[in-house]
This record gives structure tokens, sequence and C-alpha cells, in this order.
């Protein structure tokens, strides 16, 4: 029987449902699976934009958007149905019993999807959609294994619908994705009308159903493009702002700088009293509103005329007005805010979160340059704020204003300058205002007053004395109205002509008057004010006299207080103003090791000019900076004076204290080196519970005091007790709190400060000693050490050099560190210098290596089982000596330098034997010794013509060896056949040459087939055939007797080969190139057998095999000689799944050194990591990978030492290392 004619084509309409429902595409932020299936969080490199996420910042937060399983519930481009099938339908009596396992996973995943939407009202309606496309399946085919399908697709959508469902309830039933879903009702509701219809109906209705259902496909499948790119867009949001997170984060702004931040309260900042300072008030705000105004606006008045006070009730206006694009409140008070370097990156940041589009174009900077914000000021200038200002200023409102106030609070002059400069240079054509204030000093008043600005510009000290004294009256007569009785108006009038223009002096009047908190006679203290009467017209004398009043009562009201009390009373008065940064009561009192009780009652009568901030920690600071300057200045405070030098020094004295009773090995108790600090279970808590903020504080600080006091003996004795004892501990509580790079900025200062010629002969070891330290935090310790604080030991201290104080210091406390020997190679330690090794020579036992230097002219031989020195260094040449050569019987040692001269030396006492023999116009290249060692051939710079010495006599050997060209060409290498009876030479004229030496003709024909010089040539172990490599980066093999190429040219180097040489069977090349790489040539087929052994950094000058062949040697111009195992194979076919782009080596160690570990690969990174599984094992300084082992690598002789087979099983490292330092 025939299929009604509409069966074909539902079947055809369900087909495309499943395609459009079922398909999956690829999304950066997804992983998928085949078949409707669920996915999984399986990485898969094939994907597109997968990429694997190597950042260290935001990385857990990151990884968690980035796993989200996301189906994709419609195709990219919906697929036109396909051909109808002729195949005839199943009985619909088939089609439940057929459907089975689908049918219950659906049901079971609706059910399931139906209960997590209780939340969300449209999505629970949706699930009733879903059934209803079920039911509609049954109606329009009878074909189960389609209905299965569908059944199983829409399984998947409600699975991950499911998964979304919490994110999706969040926002709501008036959100995008609930208008989307609500939609979908619409057209579920349509399709379960026809599905309440009898099946008769339904039956005979199908054919005029066919278009509207047809209709009802096309408008779901654009529903569910919809949901999906909703939902897509969503993550792909949510990857945007952690990602632009991160890196405004990382541009570190500081946030006790914002004007309203928590140190404002500490500092006791705040506005205006209500109707004061109106009419500067309102000239600002005229300024902010005029489009046509300057730039730039200063206001600029001495200590004590309500600067700062101005510019908060501004910035309060502003942010009212979404007119506060940023602000940046200098202060000496904190270290953040008076580092003129940190402006420009603070207001970057606030820009950017005032500003969406200001955010995504500084991102995009950030992004391609992160470290934009370390730069120096005018390039932190024009990468953070002028060019993403520049792009986006038709998005920016108009007048956004900045307020940057107390700018001559900074501390660093020549930033500060060029942060003026700056500012003035670049802001000219920018979308926003500059409203600064500051002191009238003159590096501003010279600038501003030069530029265009002069205009904008206001003294606040110039303004009518009139208008001031309103504003000052106004601001006693409320602040004195809670005294009884209240001062008259007379009394007032008193105290604003006392003030002039100085609103510090009104205040420190009623801190003063009315402490507030303090029990004492407000009226009695009111008339000792108005008793002080001045008949100066200076107008701080006022102040100045206040000031002292206050001091004097505060030390003796009656003459009741104790010496001591006094005492306490001016130490903590002055430790208050020296500081670096507000300490709280506690704090103080642990700082100057004193009791708590102390300080606070010494504190009680300073409250008028320290403020004590309202809250546990209790803060002190002084009101305003006039009083620090008071005191610092001798002809204003006099016997209150604070001699800043005399007073850090004991300061200095209390950090060094402070250091010596509470640092400590492993002061937060970190329980393996394995794991990275961001990954401690509560580090902040930890640190926060093993280091007080006393300690916290002299840490950070203890330089600067040591600089600004005076350098007694006492203080360098207690110096240098720190360098040898401390070091270290201090290093970890920095590197915990994320400042240990600066450092080496704060030791090289008070280097240079020990370098002035009072000091320099009386502290020249601590000199030294501080160079050290510079180096090891500097060079050793990089930046990469930030992330993990046990390295400081397990690898800043194994890879110190031995020669440094802090190797010396310290050495002898730690153990099972990774043991470098004592290195014997002085003459390369800490040099600076590109010069390194440039020739080797097995000696015929294997035991020995000879070795020539660039650096110190000299020859040495060394121990190829210990890397030990054992002969030399022999000195006798005066320039580079660029070849050696050890004689067959192992006795003598010859050698050729750019000195012109030719030596033979005793290879056990270094005595010259033979020679000097001179070809003083040219440079020695190569020199061999016959297998006799009766004969000496040697070869020049710019001189085709060979020389051959008789060792014994002295004289040179009847014969030309001339026939490769030219005067000019160079012969660049010599070698003896194994019977002696030949010479063969390679040249710069890109042959080689074979001679008899005992007529000095040619042999035989030229070999002829490089086309470029040929730098190393040497015999096999029968002389039949003849390697040779060249400039051309190919090595090639020759018969001796025809001068055919028998094999080759091999290909693999991508530079000059510089050095080759034959195994002891004459089965393997071994060659050394300018690309640093090494390798192993079948001498038949010119595959390669082993390596590219990498390594070194620098060209591959020599390479040789050891007499067995088992070992290969070479030398480089990184300084090392390397032994190499010569049966490693390709070690790249390791490297499966390894992403190469971020190593340097693989498999450094073997699998056995590691076992305890139980990890399959171990690699340096290019951060200078070596990791096993990612877990860290090691930082290595980046000046030490050359020190490292690598694939093959039996042995390296460095320029720190030599590097042998490591035994992990001896190393404290992971869970044990708290145990590597006793």
């Amino acid at each position: 029987m025939s299929s009604p004619p509409f069966s074909k084509t539902r079947k055809t309409k369900l087909n495309w449902f499943r395609d459009i429902l079922g398909r999956k595409t690829s999304h950066p932020s997804s992983r998928y699976s085949s078949a409707g299936t669920s996915t999984t969080n399986t990485p898969n490199d094939n994907a597109p934009g997968f990429e694997e996420n190597t950042s260290q910042d935001d990385n857990s937060t990151m990884s968690k958007v980035q796993t989200a399983t996301i189906t994709t519930l419609v195709s990219p481009t919906p697929h036109a149905p396909p051909e109808p099938s002729d195949s005839e339908p199943k009985s619909s009596n088939k089609f439940k019993k057929g459907l089975g396992v689908a049918w219950n996973g659906l049901e079971t995943a609706l059910r399931i999807l139906e209960k997590s939407a209780d939340t969300f009202p449209p999505l629970k309606s949706f699930v009733g959609g879903l059934v209803a496309f079920l039911d509609l399946g049954e109606a329009v085919t009878e074909n189960d294994e389609e209905y299965k399908k569908l059944a199983t697709e829409l399984t998947s959508i409600a699975e991950t619908l499911t998964r979304y469902a919490p994110i999706l309830a969040s926002e709501g039933v008036s959100g995008s994705v609930a208008r989307i879903v609500e939609s979908i009702n619409i057209e579920s509701t349509h399709i379960k009308k026809q599905q309440d219809r009898n099946k008769m109906v339904r039956t005979i209705t199908a054919i005029q159903d066919q278009g509207d259902v047809n209709q009802r496909y096309r408008r779901l499948e654009s529903l569910f493009r919809q949901l999906q790119s909703d939902i897509n867009l969503r993550n792909w949001d949510d990857l945007r702002k952690i990602r632009e997170a991160g890196l405004l984060k990382d541009i570190f702004p500081v946030y006790e700088a914002r004007y309203d931040s928590g140190f404002s309260t500490t500092i006791n900042r705040r506005g205006c009293t209500a109707e004061t300072r109106e009419k500067v008030l309102n000239d600002l705000k005229g300024w902010v509103g005029d489009s046509k105004g300057a730039k730039i606006y200063w206001m600029n008045g001495m200590a004590g005329t309500g600067k700062t006070t101005i510019s908060y009730t501004l910035c309060q206006w502003l942010k009212e007005n979404s007119l506060l694009g940023g602000n940046y409140f200098c202060s000496r008070s904190s270290a953040l805010c008076r580092n003129v370097n940190n402006i420009v990156p603070t207001l970057a940041y606030q820009l950017a979160q005032y500003s969406h589009s200001f955010r995504s174009k500084l991102c995009i900077i950030l992004e391609e340059e992160p470290e934009a914000s370390k730069l120096n000021i005018r390039w932190q200038f024009e990468k953070l704020i002028q060019t993403p200002l520049q792009v986006i200023k038709t998005a920016m409102p108009d007048n956004v204003t900045i307020v940057i106030d107390a700018l001559d609070e900074c501390d660093d002059g020549s930033a500060f300058r060029l942060f003026l400069d700056t500012l003035l240079t670049l802001s000219i054509n920018l979308p926003i205002k500059f409203f600064i204030t500051s002191r009238p000093e003159p590096a501003i008043r010279d600038k501003m007053l030069a530029s265009h600005y002069s205009d904008s510009v206001l003294y606040l000290h110039d303004i009518e004395e009139s208008i001031v004294a309103a504003d000052i009256r106004k601001y006693l007569t409320e602040a004195l109205g809670s005294m009884f009785p209240v001062p008259s108006s007379d009394v007032v009038e008193q105290l604003v002509e006392s003030a002039g223009k100085l609103f510090i002096y009104a205040a420190t009047v009623v801190r003063y008057v009315c402490p507030g908190d303090s029990d004492v006679n407000c009226t009695a203290r009111l008339q000792t004010v108005l008793g002080m009467v001045s008949g100066s017209t200076n107008q701080y004398d006022d102040l100045d006299e206040l000031y002292t009043n206050i001091l004097y009562t505060a030390i003796n009201p009656s003459k009741r207080r104790e010496e001591h009390e006094i005492n306490d009373i001016l130490l903590i008065l002055k430790t208050v103003i020296c500081t670096k940064e507000p300490m709280a009561t506690q704090t103080l009192a642990s700082f100057l090791g004193l009791t708590e009780e102390r300080v606070r009652f010494s504190l009680q009568p300073l409250q008028s000019v320290l403020h004590t901030r309202d809250s546990v920690e209790k803060m002190i600071a002084p009101f305003h900076t006039s009083f620090p300057d008071f005191l610092f200045d001798e002809r204003r405070s006099k016997q209150f004076h604070c001699k800043t030098t005399l007073h850090n020094e004991l300061l200095a004295n209390c950090c060094f204290r402070l250091m010596k009773e509470q640092l400590k090995f492993n002061i937060c108790k970190l329980e393996s080196s394995f794991v990275w600090d961001k990954d401690v279970p509560d580090l902040p808590k930890r640190i926060k519970n093993s280091i007080s903020p006393a300690l916290s504080y002299t840490c950070r600080y203890w330089s600067e005091h040591l600089l600004q006091g005076d350098l007694t003996d006492a203080i360098h004795e207690e110096f240098v007790e720190f360098l040898k004892n401390r070091l270290l501990f201090w290093m970890e509580v920095a590197n915990l709190n994320q400042y240990i790079w600066k450092g080496g900025s704060m030791l090289i200062r008070i280097r240079n400060q020990l370098k002035k010629d009072r000091y320099t002969d009386k502290y020249t070891d601590t000199i030294g000693q501080l160079a050290d330290v510079e180096e090891f935090i500097t060079h050793l310790i990089d930046r990469e050490l930030i992330r993990s604080t046990p390295h400081i030991y397990i690898s800043g201290l194994a890879f110190c050099p031995r020669t440094s104080s802090v190797y010396k210091n310290y050495r002898g406390h730690a153990r099972g560190l990774i043991e470098l020997k004592e290195s014997v190679m002085k003459y390369l330690e800490n040099s600076k210098r590109a010069e390194g090794i440039l020739s080797v020579a097995y000696s015929l036992d294997g035991i020995r290596i000879v070795s020539s230097s660039q650096l110190d002219k000299a020859i040495r031989i060394w121990d190829t089982r210990t890397g030990d020195v054992i002969a030399g260094p022999f000195y006798g040449h005066t320039d580079t000596i660029s070849s050696v050569a050890f004689s067959r019987s192992g006795t003598h040692v010859a050698s050729g330098s750019g000195d012109g001269t030719v030596r033979v030396w005793d290879a056990c006492t270094g005595e010259n034997v033979a020679g000097p023999f001179h070809e003083p116009k040219y440079r020695i290249l190569s020199v061999a010794l016959s297998p006799n060692g009766n004969h000496i051939a040697f070869s020049g710079a710019r001189r085709s013509v060979i020389e051959v010495w008789d060792i014994h006599t002295g004289k040179a050997v009847p014969g030309s060896f001339d026939g490769h060209g030219p005067d000019w060409e160079s012969v660049l290498s010599v070698a003896f056949s194994p019977d002696g009876a030949y010479i063969a030479s390679g040249s710069s004229s890109c042959a080689v040459r074979v001679w008899d030496i005992h007529t000095g003709n040619s042999a035989v024909k030229p070999f002829v087939g490089h086309i470029q010089m040929v730098l190393s040539i040497a015999f096999s172990p029968t002389g039949s055939h003849i390697v040779s490599g060249s400039g051309d980066n190919t090595i090639r093999v020759w018969d001796t007797h025809t001068g055919d190429c028998v094999a080759g040219p091999f290909r693999g180097h991508t530079n000059r080969v510089m050095s080759v040489a034959f195994s002891p069977d004459g089965t393997r090349i071994v060659s050394g190139s300018a690309d640093q790489s090494i390798r192993v040539w079948d001498a038949l087929t010119g595959d390669t057998v082993a390596g590219p052994f990498n390594g070194h950094t620098e060209s591959v000058c020599s390479v040789a095999f050891s007499p067995d062949g088992t070992q290969i040697v070479s030398a480089s111009g990184d300084h090392t000689i390397r032994l190499w195992d010569a049966h490693v194979g390709l070690f790249m076919k390791h490297l499966e799944g390894v992403p190469t782009d971020n190593l340097l080596s693989h498999s450094l160690f073997s699998h056995s050194e590691l076992r305890n570990l139980s990890v399959d690969q171990y690699i340096l990174r290019k951060s200078s990591w070596i990791t096993a599984d990612d877990t860290p094992l090691f930082l290595t300084p980046r000046r030490f990978h050359t020190e490292l082992l690598y694939a093959g690598n039996i042995l390296a002789i460095t320029p720190e030492g030599v590097v042998s087979s490591i035994d992990f099983s001896k190393l404290f490292i992971g869970e044990t290392w708290s145990q590597c330092y006793c």
C-alpha cells in the first residue's frame, strides 16, 4: 500500500528539524561531542579557536568560564530539506514500542529541566513546548528511527538548558532570553492546539497544515539561533570582562589615592564646610562647564590655604554630575600616593571604569604591551591615556575632568618634572580637562607660567582676604558653637584675624580648643590661644606660635609630667612625621619597642596636631603637612625641631632590631615548593597572621631610614649583620608581599651612598657584598621568582655563584640543594663578554679534554669524569687561542693563536716544550699534530700556504704546501691522515686539498663542491675518506684518493657548519654549527642518527668523538663545554602533544633521576622554570640556561660550575623543601 502524499514531506521536515536542533558548531569557549550527546571538558587542540591558557593571572576564573559547555542549538546556516525517502512508513502501532530508550532519556531530561526551571517561569513553560514537539512528531510520521533521533536531539537541548537554567533565571522574566523563550512558547502553543485535535482530524488536515508547519519550523530555527547567540554572547562578554579586569589590575592602580578612599579617613581628608569657599567653587564649576576653556587649571596656594579641601569638594560635585573621569590625591603620608610614577596608571584605570569605550581601547593596548604601566611617565601617558582617548574622543562626554591634588607632595623631582612636561604637552588635544593643585613650588610655577595656561591659574593665597575671612568666620562659628559659653562674635573675629588666609590655623585652633573625645577646659584653652598676639606680618608666625603652644602644653602641663613621659611624647611625635606611611597605635608601639599603653598615653595631648583614625586600628597621621614642615624647620620650631638625619638613624636601628626579632625561615609555613604562591590556601591570611604590621613596614622601608639617617659605625654593623644573617628571610617577606622587584634598586641606592668619598675606603667590603646581593636579586632572581617564595633557596641559592658573598653567607645553612661543583673557571665568573671556547680535543685514553679560551688566552685540561681542571691554565699566548690538539701519546698539547705563534706544551706540567713557531704576520687558525708526534702543521688567516714544522728541530719541513689560491685566501682547517703521510686542508676558496707530507705537493685534484668556505675537515679512521663542513650549511664526504664526493651534501643545519669529526669506527660523523646545535650523521647515507643536541646558546665552535665513540664533546661561544651521549636518538620524538612555543628544551633529566616524583616530562620553559607536568621544580635564571643538562647531555663545564647527573632523591624539594635550611 502506498504512503499518504504528505508522509515523505513530513519525514523530510523532521530530518531538517533534527538537523537544525542537533548540529554542533565550534565555539572558542566550548567543547563539543557528536551525535547530540553531552559534551565533556576535554580540551581539543583541533577545535577552531582553541588555545591552551598558560597565563597565571586570573587563571582559575578564566578556566571556569572556558570549560563551560555550550551545546549549539542551531546550525549557523540552515540546511535545505533533504530529498524525501521512498521507504514505506512503519505502522503507527510500532511507534511507541520502537521509541524505547530515546523516549525514556527525553522524559528524564525534561523532568530534570522542569525542576531546574522553577525559578524561571518562561523556561518552565518552554518544557511543555518541547513535549508538544514530541507529540507532533508522532502525528506527522510513523518512522520510529527518525523519531528516536529527534528525541535524542531534544534531550541534548534539555540537558544544555538545564545547565544554564540558574544563569537564565538570574535575569528574571524581563530579560532577552525570557523574551526569546516566550516566542518559542507561542509557536509551541500553536502546535499544541493542532496536537489536541483527534487523530482523524489531524490526518485529514495534514496536507493543509504542511505549509503552516514549514513556516513554524523556520520560525523555530530563527528563535533557536537567537537563543544560541544570546547565550554565546553572554559567555564572550563574561570572558571579555574577566580578561579586561585582569589587564586593568595588572597596571597596579593606587586605590588609596582616590579622594574618598579609606586612606582619606586616616589623614582626615574631607570637603568644605557648607557655604564656604563658594566663590572659588563656583569659578571652578564655571571652568568645568566651559567647553572652550583651558584644558588645565592650576590652583596653587601655600600650606594651609585649603587646597585639598576644595579639591575634595570639587570631586564630590563632579561625581554627582557624572563628570569625574579620575582623581589622584598625592600625599607624603603614603609611599604609594607620593610616587609620581603611579599617577598615570591610576588615572587610566579610573577612566576605564568611567568609559566603556576607553576601557575597550585601553585593554587592546595592554594586550599588545602589558608592560606599558612600567614605562617612563611620558610613555605611560601616551600609551595609557593619550592613545585610547584620541581613538574614542567622540564617545567621551563633554567636560569630563581629572583632579590631581597636592602634586608637590610627590617625592621624585625628575619624574615630577617629566610628568608636568608630559601633561602640558600632550593634554592639548584630549577630550578631557585636568584640575591640579599644589604649593607654588618653583618647578611647577615656572612650567605653568611659561605655558599658555597662565590664564587658568588661581593663587589661592591671593584671593581677597575679606572673602577668605568670611569663609573662616563661618567655619569657626559652626565648629566652636558646641562650647559653653559660646564664643562671642568679637572672639571669633580675633581668631579670624589671626588665621589670615590659613584655613589650617582655624582647623588647628578648633582641634586644640575642642578636641572632642578629651576632657579639657575648652574655655581656658581658647583664652590661651587668644593670648597669643603676634605683631609679625609673616602669615606663618601665628600658626607657628599656635603649634608651639600646643606642643608646650602637651609636654609640660603644670610641670607635672615625668621626664620619660616627655621623651615618649617627643619620640612618638617625631616618629609619626618621619615614618613613610601612617601606623596603627599597636604597630607604632611594636616598632618603637614600647608598650601600647605608653603610646596611647603619649598621643592624648597631641590630638590637636595628630589624627587618630576612628577605628580599631587607629592609624596615626599629621592633620596637615604644615605641621611636619614646622617641625623640620629649626628656625620655626626651635626646641621642638626634628632633625631628620638623627631621628632616621634611630628608626633604622628600630628596623634592624625588629627584623632580628621577627624574621625567620619559611615565615608563612609554606608546605611545598611545588605549589605556586597564588595557589597556597589562605595565603593572605597566613601573611597577615605571620608577618606583623610592624615587620611589614620595616621590611618595606628599612632602606629609606638607613639612607636618610646618619651612617654611624653602629648602624653599619647592624646592616652588615643583616646582610649576613637575615637577607634571605627579608626576601621572603618582600616576595610574599610582591615588592621584591624593588629590592635591587633599594640596594643600589645604599651602595651608591657608600661609594661617596667619605665612606669608600671604610666600607669597601660592604660595597662588594651589596654588589653580590644586587646581582643575586636582579639577575638570579628575576621577576618569575615572585610566583614561588621557596625558590629563593631552592633555585636562587642553588644557582648562586660560589664567589658571591650571598652564597658564602648562607650556603652553610642550606642542605639538599642542587650541587654545582666549585668552578675552577674563575676567569669567566661574572663575565659579561661574549667570547667563548673555540676548540676542544680528546686525549687518546678519553679521560682528558684540552680546551682553549678567547677570554684569558689560556689552555686548560679537564677530567671528563668529574669536570675538574687537572692541568693548567697554561699561559704564553698573547691573543685568542683558536685551535688545540692532543698528541697521540697524550703527553703533549699543541696550540695556535691569533698572536701568530704555535706552541707545544707538556700536558701535565704546562711547560713549553717546543716553539713558539712564529708566523707574526698572520693569525693562526688551525693546528694539527702528526700521529708520530714529530711534525706540527698549521695555517693562518689571509695566507693560502700551510706551514709544516719539525717539532724536534724547530725548522720548517721543505715543500710548498701552496695551492689554495691567491695569498688573501685563508686556510681554515688542517688535519693529518692516520698514517701521517698526508695533510688535508680546507680553505676560504671553498675547496678541500690533500698534500704529500714529504714533498709538499698536491696529492690529488682539489675537492670541489661546496659553494662557501670550508671551515672544518677531518680524516676517517682508515684515511680513505675526508669529511668537510662548510659555510653553505652542508657536510660532504670525499674519497681521499680521487677527490670525488661520495656522500652528501648532508643538510639539516640552518647556519654554518663550524666543526666536523668522524667516529672511531668511521660509521658516523658529528657536526657542530653556528645554529647552536650538534648533529650525528650516518657517514654513508647522511641520515641524522642522533640529535639535534640543543643546549648551547652561542655557536658550537668545536666537536669531537671520544676514542670509544660513546661520547661527544662540544665547545661554544657561550663559555661552556658539554659532554653528550653519542647514541641518544632524536629527542623530538618524545614531544608528542607538548606545545613547543614556550619551551627551550625537553627531557632535561632522565626518568630514573626523578623517579621519586612520579612524573613523565621535564621541561625548561621560556619563563626559565624547569617543570614536570606543570609542577615547578626549579627556577633557572636566564644566564644559567647554559648551565643546564639537556637531552643526551652527560656533563656541562660552565662559567659557574660543573653540572653532572643530579640525584633528586637527595634534594629537599616539594613537601620536604622546608628542610633545606637550618
